[in-house]
């Protein structure tokens, strides 16, 4: 039998990254983030290990150059 995948919902990923919802489809459009999984009609939600992977590989220009504001004092 398979484990459970945890699963993140938008509102934990965007805590999580400190993205606003706008900065998070237009990096996943860009491909510069993971497309959500569908995991029921009216449900989308990305797997815990892949948002783990996608900030321990995250180059600091990518963020900057799509929310100026992250990283400003």
């Amino acid at each position: 039998m398979q484990k459970a995948v945890p699963m993140l919902r938008m509102p934990r990923v965007l805590e999580l990254t400190g993205l606003s919802r706008p900065v998070l489809y237009r990096l996943v459009k860009k491909g510069k983030f993971p497309k959500p999984k569908q995991v029921s009609p009216n449900v989308i939600a990305w797997p815990e290990s892949v948002i783990a992977e996608w900030q321990a590989n995250l180059p600091e220009s990518t963020i900057k150059s799509c929310n100026p504001k992250v990283g400003a004092v």
